[in-house]
This record gives C-alpha cells, sequence and structure tokens, in this order.
C-alpha cells in the first residue's frame, strides 16, 4: 500500500462500483419495458381482430335470426342498412357465393353489383379465402381498418332453399384502438415510473450497505499505510460481505503474527533438543575451534560451555577418537559429507562404539564456513546384535529340526495323496460295476415292484459316489492341486444341461423351479465350465434338500464393468433357513447348521465348502442371507472373462420373429412371465391369456382382432392336469388349427410325446431353455403352412446310435482287465446298438490289432489304465509308435479308467490318449466319445 492515499482515487472508485452494481438493474428494466410493449401492440392487434369478429358474429346471427320468417331481398337490404349503422362499421355487405353478386350493401348504390366490378383485388382475395374457410375467423389491416370475410348459408328467396352467402365486413379500429392504447400507455406509464423508483431505491441501498462501509474500510488502510508496526485489524460495521473481507485481511494480520511466535517457538525447540537429545552434537569452524557443542556432549565431556566454546577440538575430546576423526574433518572441510564408524577404547575400560557423521557448513555463496558434527553411541545397539547373532546361530539349529519334520510331514501328504489315488481307484472300480449293471437292468422290462427297488439302489450308489467325489475334491483343494481351466464355452447351454436333472429333483417335490437366465448376454464367455456347473449343482440340490414346499429360484446376470467381467447367481428358496450366527459355519467342511440337519437331511458337510473354495479361486466367492423358517439367499460371483466383448454386445439377436403374434396360454406362473419376455427379446408381438379354470370355456373377444399365429400352452405338473389343459386347447374352434407349443415341466418328458401330434409340433421346458425355444421358433418359421410333429428336444436321451452312422458302422474295441467292467461296458456299448471286441490286456491288444484286417480297421479304442502284463499308459505308446500298424498310429483312444485324482487326465493326455473317461462308466460320456468318433471317421474317409 502506498504511503499517501488521496482522496481524488476514492470518488472514481465508489462511481465505478455504483454504476456496475446499478447496471444489471437498468439492464433488466429496460428488458421488462421493451418486452411489455412489444406485447401490447401485438394484444392490441388481437383484441382489435377479436372484436371485429364478434360484432361479425352478432351480425351473422341478427342476419340468420331476421331472414328466417323473411328472406326477400328488400327486406335483406333494409337489415344490412340497419346493421351498418353502428359506429364501428364503415362498410357491410352480403354477397352471393355461387355467382360472386352483391345482394345487399351498406352503401345502396352497390346493391345487384358483381363483387370483382366494386372491390379491389386485395378484397376479392379475401372474399375467396373465406369459402374455403367455412366458419373460421379470417382477414387483414388494411390502414386503420380490419377487412373480413366470412362464409355461412341463408335462404335464397328465389328458390327458397339454403345457399352459401359471404358477409364481408370493413371494421374501423380507431375507436377501439384509441381505448386500448390508452389503457396500455397507462399501464406502461405505471411499470416505468415504478422502475425509476426501483432503480433510486437501489442506489439509495447501494450508498447505505455498499459504498458508506466500503469508504471507512479505505479510511482505516489509508491512516495504517506507511507504519513500520504490524497494521492493526480492521472494524466491520455489519454481518455481511465486508465483515468477510475485513475478517480476512485481519486473518492475514493474525498470521504475520503467528508466524513470528512460530518462529520465535521453532528456535526454542531447537534449543531445548540439542539440550536433550542422546546424541552428541557440535559446530567447529574451519580452525577446527568449537562454536557449538549441546548439552549431551558437555556432560559425557564433564565440562561446561566456556571451557570448551573457541578452544581447539583435539584439546576437548578424548585424544584416540580425535585420531580416528581427523582424516574425515579435513574431507568435510574440503566440502565433501560423509558417514563412518569408530570404535576406541574409553578411560581404558569400556570399548565403545560410536556412529559419526560429519557435514560440511556451505553458504548461498559455495563458501565453507564450518563442519556440523553428529555422533551417534551404538555400543549398546553392537553388544545387541552380538546376542541376536548367538539367537541366530540357535534358530539354524531349531531350523534344521523344522526342515527334518517338514520332510517327515510331506511325506506323510504324499503317502495320504497315494492312498486316496488308490481308494479311488479301488472304489470306483466296483461302483462302475455297481452303477452300469444297476443302468443295464433299468433298460429291461420290470415289474413296478422291481423298478421301484432298482431306482433305490441307482439312487443310494449316486449318492455314495457324490460322497466319494466330495471327498476326492475337498482333498483337492486342501492340497492346493485343483486347477482351473479357462476356455471359451457357451453359458447358456451349459445352463441347460445342469439345470433339466435339478428341476426334476425339484419338481419331484412339488417345487417350483424357476431359472431367469435372460440377463446372461452374451452366451459366449471363457472360465471354467466343469467347476461353475459344480458351483450351481451343489448351490441348487442343497437349496432342493432343504426345501419341502414353495419354490426354488435362479437368477443369473453378467456385469461388466471398467472391463472386468463378473458371472453373479442368485439361488433363492423357501425352506427351512437358518439363524445368522450359524452364516459362517455352514462353509466350514463337515459341517452343516446344526447336527439334527445333518440327522434328518443327511450329506458330508462338503458340498458348501468345495462350492466356496471353487469359487474363491475363480476369483469370487459365495455370500448368504437367511431367515430361519423362511429360506435361504445365496449369491455367487465369479470372475470370467469375454472372448470379443466389442463384438459380442454387438451380435444381433439370435433369432427376429419380425412382429410374430403369439398367444401364451398361462396357468400364471413366474416361468410364464420369463418366456414372454424372452419372446419379445426376439421381436415377437405376445399376448398372455391367464387360464383359470380347466373346465371353464377361455375368453378369446380380445384375440379377435389380434389373430395370433403361434399358440404357447403352459402346462401345469401331472398327467391328469396336462390332459384337462390340452382338451381345453382343442375345445376352442379359434385355436385348435393353430401351430402350438406345449410349456411343461421337466419331469413330464415321459408324458408330453404322446401330445405330439396335429397342430401340437413340439415342446419346451419349464425351467425355460433359451437355445431349445430358439430351435422350436426356427421349426415353425421352417415349415408354417404344414408343421409337423417333433419330438420334445430335451426329452429322455436316445440310446440308439446306429442311425448317427449310417452303412459306416464303427469297430470298436475294449482294453479292460476286469470282467464286471467289460460287462458293464460291453452292456452300454449293445445298447446303443453298437458291436465291440474286448481284450483282457494291452499285450492282447496288441496283437487284436495287428492282425485285424486292414478293410476292417477299429474305429475307436477304449483304454483301461491300470492292468496287468502291460497296462494302458505303455500300450497307447506302443499303439502310438505303430507297434500295432501304421493305421493305427493315429486312432482315437479313449481313457476309460477308475483314476479320477488331479493330473490322472493329463497323464493320459500325455501318454497319447486322446480323451478321457472315469469311471463309473456314464453313459453319455461313451456316447459323447461315439460321436467324436464319427467326426474322426468322416474327417478320415475325406
Amino acid at each position: 500500500m502506498d504511503k499517501d492515499f488521496p482522496d481524488k482515487n476514492k470518488r472514481p472508485i465508489t462511481i465505478g462500483i455504483a454504476f456496475k452494481l446499478s447496471l444489471s438493474t437498468f439492464l433488466i428494466g429496460l428488458l421488462i419495458c421493451s418486452s411489455l410493449a412489444a406485447y401490447f401492440f401485438h394484444e392490441t392487434q388481437n383484441k382489435i381482430k377479436i372484436q371485429a369478429h364478434v360484432e361479425l358474429s352478432q351480425i351473422t346471427n341478427n342476419l340468420k335470426l331476421a331472414l328466417e320468417t323473411n328472406s326477400h331481398l328488400s327486406n335483406m337490404i333494409r337489415i344490412v342498412g340497419v346493421l351498418a349503422t353502428q359506429e364501428n362499421i364503415a362498410r357491410l355487405s352480403v354477397i352471393k357465393s355461387s355467382s360472386m353478386r352483391i345482394s345487399a350493401d351498406s352503401l345502396a348504390q352497390y346493391n345487384g353489383k358483381l363483387a370483382s366490378e366494386v372491390f379491389p383485388d386485395q378484397i376479392m382475395s379475401l372474399l375467396l379465402s373465406s369459402q374455403h374457410i367455412n366458419l373460421q375467423q379470417s382477414g387483414q389491416f388494411i390502414g386503420s381498418y380490419l377487412q373480413q370475410a366470412i362464409q355461412f348459408p341463408l335462404i335464397d328467396p328465389q328458390v327458397n332453399r339454403l345457399r352459401p352467402y359471404i358477409i364481408y365486413l370493413k371494421y374501423d379500429k380507431t375507436v377501439l384502438e384509441a381505448t386500448i392504447k390508452k389503457s396500455r400507455d397507462t399501464y406502461l406509464l405505471i411499470v416505468i415510473s415504478g422502475f425509476i423508483l426501483l432503480l433510486l431505491i437501489n442506489l439509495w441501498i447501494q450508498k447505505i450497505v455498499i459504498l458508506t462501509p466500503l469508504s471507512k474500510m479505505a479510511n482505516q488502510l489509508k491512516n495504517q499505510s506507511g507504519n513500520e508496526a504490524i497494521p492493526q485489524p480492521l472494524i466491520t460495521f455489519a454481518q455481511d460481505e465486508f465483515c468477510i473481507l475485513a475478517n480476512s485481511y485481519n486473518q492475514s494480520i493474525h498470521k504475520q503474527l503467528l508466524q513470528k511466535q512460530e518462529l520465535e517457538k521453532s528456535h526454542r525447540h531447537i534449543n531445548n533438543m540439542t539440550k536433550i537429545l542422546p546424541i552428541h552434537l557440535a559446530y567447529i569452524d574451519t580452525e577446527q575451534k568449537i562454536q557449538f557443542m549441546n548439552h549431551h556432549s558437555l556432560n559425557w565431556l564433564n565440562c561446561d560451555i566456556i571451557a570448551v566454546l573457541g578452544h581447539d577440538l583435539q584439546n576437548i575430546i578424548p585424544i584416540n577418537l580425535f585420531n580416528i576423526m581427523q582424516p574425515y574433518i579435513d574431507q568435510a572441510l574440503n566440502g565433501e559429507p560423509l558417514t563412518f564408524d569408530a570404535e576406541f577404547t574409553h578411560n581404558n575400560q569400556a570399548v565403545l562404539f560410536f556412529h559419526i557423521t560429519q557435514v560440511p557448513d556451505i553458504d548461498v555463496d559455495n563458501k565453507i564456513n564450518g563442519c556440523f558434527i553428529c555422533i551417534e553411541d551404538q555400543t549398546q545397539t553392537r553388544n545387541n546384535e552380538k546376542k541376536i547373532n548367538k539367537y541366530a546361530q540357535d534358530l539354524e539349529m531349531n531350523n534344521w529340526a523344522l526342515d527334518d519334520a517338514r520332510e517327515k510331514a510331506e511325506a506323510t501328504a504324499k503317502a495320504k495323496s497315494e492312498f486316496l489315488a488308490c481308494m479311488s481307484h479301488e472304489i470306483r472300480t466296483p461302483m462302475n460295476g455297481v452303477l452300469g449293471m444297476l443302468t443295464l437292468i433299468s433298460r429291461t422290462t420290470l415289474e413296478k415292484n422291481q423298478r421301484h427297488h432298482l431306482e433305490m439302489a441307482q439312487g443310494s450308489a449316486k449318492s455314495l459316489l457324490k460322497i466319494i467325489n466330495d471327498i476326492l475334491d475337498f482333498s483337492k483343494i486342501e492340497s492346493g492341486k485343483l486347477h482351473i481351466e479357462s476356455i471359451e464355452f457357451n453359458l447358456q447351454q451349459a445352463l441347460d444341461e445342469l439345470i433339466q436333472p435339478l428341476a426334476i429333483r425339484a419338481q419331484g417335490k412339488n417345487l417350483e423351479f424357476i431359472l431367469d437366465a435372460t440377463r446372461i448376454k452374451p452366451a459366449e464367455v471363457i472360465g471354467d465350465p466343469g467347476r461353475i456347473t459344480q458351483v450351481l449343482t451343489n448351490l441348487i440340490g442343497n437349496a432342493i434338500k432343504f426345501t419341502q414346499q414353495g419354490c426354488i429360484t435362479v437368477i443369473g446376470k453378467i456385469i461388466s464393468e471398467h472391463n472386468q467381467h463378473r458371472l453373479i447367481f442368485s439361488i433363492q428358496d423357501t425352506g427351512i433357513g437358518m439363524k445368522k450366527e450359524k452364516f459362517e459355519n455352514i462353509f466350514q467342511p463337515f459341517s452343516q447348521a446344526d447336527s439334527s440337519t445333518t440327522r434328518h437331511y443327511g450329506g458330508t458337510g462338503l458340498g458348501l465348502s468345495i462350492a466356496r473354495n471353487l469359487s474363491q479361486l475363480m476369483g469370487g466367492g459365495i455370500s448368504v442371507t437367511s431367515t430361519e423358517d423362511e429360506g435361504s439367499h445365496f449369491n455367487v460371483d465369479i470372475n470370467i472373462q469375454l472372448p470379443n466383448l466389442t463384438s459380442a454386445l454387438q451380435a444381433p439377436s439370435l433369432i427376429d420373429l419380425d412382429t410374430l403374434p403369439i398367444l401364451i396360454l398361462s396357468n400364471n406362473s413366474f416361468a410364464d412371465n420369463i418366456l414372454e419376455s424372452m419372446l419379445k427379446a426376439f421381436n415377437a408381438s405376445v399376448t398372455k391369456l391367464v387360464m383359470v379354470n380347466d373346465t371353464d370355456p377361455l375368453d378369446l373377444s380380445d384375440l379377435i382382432n389380434q389373430q395370433p399365429k403361434l399358440v404357447i400352452l403352459s402346462l401345469p405338473i401331472g398327467e391328469s392336469f396336462i390332459k384337462a389343459k390340452v382338451d381345453q386347447l382343442n375345445n376352442q374352434p379359434l385355436l385348435s388349427q393353430l401351430p402350438t407349443l406345449l410349456h411343461y415341466h421337466s419331469i413330464d418328458a415321459t408324458t408330453i410325446n404322446q401330445y405330439l401330434k396335429n397342430q401340437i409340433y413340439g415342446a419346451i421346458t419349464k425351467p425355460i431353455s433359451q437355445i431349445k425355444l430358439i430351435e422350436q421358433l426356427k421349426i415353425y418359421n421352417q415349415d408354417q403352412s404344414s408343421p409337423s410333429n417333433h419330438h420334445v428336444s430335451d426329452g429322455p436321451n436316445d440310446w440308439l446310435l446306429k442311425d448317427h452312422f449310417g452303412d459306416a458302422q464303427p469297430k470298436l474295441l475294449l482294453v479292460e482287465d476286469n470282467m464286471v467292467n467289460q460287462l458293464v461296458a460291453k452292456g452300454i456299448i449293445n445298447e446303443f446298438g453298437l458291436e465291440i471286441d474286448i481284450a483282457d490286456d494291452g499285450l492282447q491288444a496288441l496283437d487284436i490289432l495287428s492282425n485285424s484286417h486292414s478293410a476292417a480297421p477299429y474305429h475307436l479304442i477304449f483304454m483301461d489304465c491300470q492292468m496287468p502284463k502291460l497296462d494302458g499308459y505303455q500300450t497307447t505308446e506302443k499303439i502310438r509308435t505303430g507297434e500295432a500298424g501304421e493305421i493305427y498310429k493315429t486312432v482315437p483312444i479313449v481313457a476309460m479308467t477308475a483314476n479320477a485324482m488331479v493330473g490322472d487326465k493329463e497323464k493320459c493326455i500325455a501318454a497319447g490318449m486322446d480323451d478321457y473317461i472315469s469311471k463309473p462308466l456314464d453313459p453319455e460320456c461313451i456316447k459323447k466319445a461315439l460321436l467324436t468318433s464319427l467326426v474322426h471317421m468322416i474327417k478320415s474317409d475325406k
């Protein structure tokens, strides 16, 4: 701030601020006045038109009333003359539209003349346009007159019939306009006066509220300018923005005071710290004279500050310490900072260890003024290090003992792993015989009681196999040897294969099973399909086991954020539920919510533990919420990848129905809602009609205009209920001939086939499979005119495979030493309608292959791994090297073994085998291997 604060600078500042503050008010008022003026001008014109139209309407109504009883021309002329006497009407004419001749005019000399002879072109254009604007307001301003014309019907006195006439009105707007303008000008004057008053009040308020306080603050600053002392705080007069400015200024002054106090405080702290720190601090000048030494050093030297300051360093500190420091002091005074250790004997008694740092004191001109010396006594630290070294030696001896214990533990773990592998093989071998024989027996004709006993035996055997698999999986997870794959697969297809058997279990307990996979987009993902389905199987199976009534709801979706893709499933049931304190316990191995659960429902208690561990290995986890006696809600979150995110998200719909009208005859279930949303996503026009009662006729009144092209009939569970629904459909004339799809529960698959005839050409299951739905819709699109009968696509498996191969029936060889396993495998192959030869061991297999005729070679070999004489690995190696003949070097070999531990499949593949099937044998796995061999046969033939 300048020393002088001239008064001449004050006026321009205040005037400028006042001008800026008033400018916005002035501009707003000017804009409002201009807008009001424009508005009133426009409104004046509209009011004149409206008034003229009102008077024209009155004239028209008066003419109609006057001429209804007497429509002679003379009467019309008289009435026009009377009406034209009104003050605002300059001219009134009635013109006949057909001849455009003036019938009556307020100017009598024009009666009977053609309008074109009397009126100018501009008026004629208005008269002619009125013929097309019947009973609508029209007109235009010409000078101070409003010209208007309107067409209306009157009785023609010549023919005594209604004829169109045109009323022409020349309206003098002078009087009306003067009245409206006077009102407008008065209102504008009031507005402008109010604005001027507002501006004056605003200026007065500015002077009182803003300019006066600002002047006072400026005077205070002027009086303080030029003083060397710290300025005094400003005095404020009101709690407003100026108060904020003054407070900011006062805070800056306060900050200066605080900085000064802080600087003094820092000096005090430094002095105090140098006195109490247990470190020797000193400062010497270039002549090695002591200029500073802290209190700790003085106590150690047993002298006071007066005896130290200004004296040579070598005369103050012990001579043996100075001799060690001297070379380093010379280097420091030459500008080189350094650190070193010094070990010396003090007072001929103790050995001291000092860590010394010497830093040159260099000013801004790069001149060396002295040296800072910092000495840290590390004697105690060195003594502790010696003790630690001794402890380390003792620990090393203990580590040797621990290494020995670890080796023993690893040997024990290896023995455990080998024991589990052996037990897996030894248990699976007889289990293969049990399950295989039970499967073959189930294909024979049995009495009802026998089939019931067989199903119980199969259920018990599968439960035992599940327990074995759970224990083996848990062992793999526990040992850290469980491998997670990362392959591309179709998630929708994997869900279809997973859900159907689970749905049958749920529906067998009269539970509604709901699957909503509409938000799984895209279907192609990258992950471990086997482990994902294992996690879902455990969670859904758990929900089914602990639910006695109600429903199981499974909802899946894919969420993508920041290039991270998560697969999330929600599994909710209405089962027994559990208390909150039991949530974490259910994920512990061999544990359930409580002991009564185990007694009542059974199980190993490994399912949820395995599911959580698998989900964590796949980068996710499982959470649960539950209420006792109401149900549980599990959420599983798994990390996945998308093969090509951009193309997957932009991929077109799998099918476009082109607004195909589809009628859903619903039983009001959630599954029907999911089906409806799927069809709408395929661009179908969907109508859903709820079938309330099986006996009541359907109300189809709303469907007459919609004319559906395809009917989907939603069915309940049970053969009798299905029959009632189908009969109800067939009794509707509007629907009985339309192509129909049955929407049935998976448990009723064997019942549905008998209805697939006539217009019922296909069926889809509950829960709905998007893939199967698309297949049925494509079949419908291919043949709309004459739909043929189709088997249910997701019904029982087709065992006969002969039709798949045609004339080129494959020749199969089984290499297996166990007779029961031979019978099981051969029985399953024979059920497929195929023949298979058997070799008891690897040597016999090589002999059979070597002697087989080249014209009829074997197309697929099922190979057991553990056999006497020559095991499966060795046999495969010899086949691949050509010992069985050149034609078999590339023959497909499928391992059929009871080895199901981690690494067994990889070991088979490494030995040269093409695929791997674990025992007990699953007919579906054998079927898949056979169909794969068909592909190989076709490729080989080509």
